[in-house]
């Protein structure tokens, strides 16, 4: 059995969002790896569960009934720690999940002591409120605090090692003084080869007669619509390279507001759209595996932290981005990816050649082994 590692994060159930999926998946491939791993909530009610639904993975949550205070939290962290001999704590960072508005007062110190003489990584999903803030100076200032009690958090706990899984963050985090490596993230849904055509050509209307896959061109989101995605430049794009195809959007999992979307697809003679709203994950597999594009609707920078898109392209399904003119910083981008299709390049010609080279390219094994080489690593000697 290697050594004992404990992930922290906001939450763990299954389900309980990106993170919390990320967490379990990841643990269960580390136990296969010889890793004996434990899972701990920071906001999550419920007593210790000796064990998770793998029957491998140890959990903890750090929330009582009526509330817990931080130094309450952090202390039976410790306790726990303790007991269960942990070599290796793992921050799964998201702000807004540890803390109401993402104003992590006290954590820094508070987790330093409970850390006190383990080794410490940690990896940041998030940063602080600012790409998006523009001119409101409410989230400008609230990003600024965010920034401040982040640096702080870094500092106190001293991690061996940073992540975060976009070069744009790294780039931020590089002005303020922290050296972060980029790790991807992988996605949360199980792969197979199954499809869904015959579902997605049954919501159509008219009802298609025989199998008619082939007059279709299936074009996925999956997820939340970004806001600021500009659907009215990118969908004409897209009916373009489906030629005399039908285009078909199919729209499954919780979109959020797709009206501004809708309304817009739903005025062109050349395209459909179906919603097929929440799924079972075997059924979301199957979906996306029918998809010939996929549109990831976060700003391009971004693609490489939406579990959604990565869903799509570690299947090898063609998956189209675009800037939504953030700043300019914003705008280079050293990731790629063989299906991964720019809106703002040569679209027709960049999604002739993802839609050739489409191949399965799971990201959690590549993944599990850099925890893996990590966890096995001798301590820096200025320890």
């Amino acid at each position: 059995m290697g050594d004992s590692v404990l992930f922290l994060a906001p939450a763990i159930r299954s389900g309980a969002g990106g993170v919390a999926d990320y967490c379990r998946r990841l643990s269960d491939a580390l136990v296969g790896k010889g890793f004996e791993c434990h899972l701990a909530s920071w906001s999550e009610r419920e007593a210790d569960l000796p064990q998770s639904a793998s029957g491998a993975v140890r959990t903890l949550f750090l929330e009582q009934e009526g509330g817990s205070t931080i130094a309450a939290k952090a202390e039976r962290l410790r306790e726990y720690i303790e007991q269960h001999r942990i070599v290796w704590v793992s921050l799964q960072f998201v702000n807004f999940g540890f803390a109401n508005r993402g104003l992590i007062f006290g954590l820094g110190n508070t987790l330093s002591h409970a850390l006190r003489g383990k080794r410490v990584h940690l990896f940041l999903h998030e940063l602080w409120v600012r790409d998006h803030a523009g001119r409101d100076f409410r989230k400008r200032l609230l990003g600024a605090v965010q920034r401040r009690q982040l640096l702080h958090l870094v500092a106190t706990l001293r991690p061996e090692q940073v992540w975060t899984s976009i070069d744009y963050y790294a780039r931020q985090l590089a002005r303020v003084g922290i050296q972060a490596a980029v790790v991807p993230i992988f996605g949360n849904i199980s792969i197979s080869d199954a499809r869904a055509d015959d579902l997605i050509l049954q919501r159509l209307d008219p009802l298609p007669t025989g199998h008619q896959r082939e007059k279709y061109f299936f074009v996925g989101l999956f997820g939340t619509i970004d806001s600021s995605w500009p659907h009215r430049r990118v969908i004409p794009q897209i009916v373009q390279i489906a030629g005399a195809r039908k285009v078909v959007f199919v729209l499954f999992g919780r979109n959020g507001d797709t009206q501004a979307f809708a309304d817009y697809v739903k005025s062109l003679a050349s395209a459909d759209l179906i919603s097929l709203g929440p799924l079972d994950e075997t059924v979301v597999d199957q979906v996306m595996n029918s998809m010939d594009v996929a549109l990831a609707t976060t700003p391009a920078e971004g693609t490489f932290k939406s579990g959604s898109a990565v869903a799509f392209l570690e299947r090898g399904v063609p998956t189209v981005a675009c800037w939504h003119g953030l700043d300019k910083d914003g705008a280079t981008m050293t990731q790629r990816h063989p299906s991964l299709v720019l809106a703002d390049e040569c679209l027709e010609r960049n999604f002739r050649a993802a839609a050739t080279a489409r191949q399965l390219a799971p990201l959690l094994p590549s993944v599990a082994e850099a925890y893996a080489e990590l966890f096995k690593s001798a301590p820096p000697s200025d320890r």
